[in-house]
């Protein structure tokens, strides 16, 4: 290499913190699922599951493309867990009237009560987890993962 640093990067990091930062991101992440997929498994449903027909409820996003930017999952692996909740009649694909190569997906009825099943749960799931944080360390650490995301 060069010696250039990747694009954004300043002098004064220090690589392994920012190393050891995300692999606490990956551990919460994963923490926060284990305790999700558990909840969820008295409707039958994965958190990923449970993810996306919450995605599509709150209108976050119609797409399958749209939806494996949310999970940050290949389209196969959405093909297939779309594939899992449209057999259990949770969601249905439809082609776009404009442009026919364009998928939407919709909750069905069961769906929609579905996710007001999940609506009404993901508070105190979620609650459960955050206690462990003030209101003010909430906030900041709301504010930190937006900037690291780029909002």
């Amino acid at each position: 290499m060069n010696g250039a640093r990747p694009h954004g990067a300043s002098a004064d990091v220090d690589f392994s913190l920012v190393r050891n930062v995300e692999s606490r991101l990956v551990r919460a992440r994963a923490a926060l699922l284990r305790e999700l997929n558990q909840a969820f498994s008295s409707l039958d449903l994965s958190a990923n599951e449970a993810t996306v027909l919450m995605a599509i409820g709150e209108s976050v996003a119609d797409t399958p493309t749209g939806l494996s930017e949310v999970l940050g999952v290949d389209s196969g692996f959405m093909s297939r867990l779309l594939g899992r909740l449209e057999k259990r009649l949770l969601l249905q694909r439809s082609r776009g009237v404009e442009d026919r190569r364009v998928v939407r997906v919709a909750l069905t009825e069961v769906g929609a009560s579905m996710y007001t099943r999940l609506e009404q749960m993901t508070p105190s799931l979620l609650s459960g987890r955050f206690a462990r944080l003030s209101l003010a360390e909430l906030v900041e650490l709301h504010g930190l993962l937006g900037k690291l995301i780029g909002e």
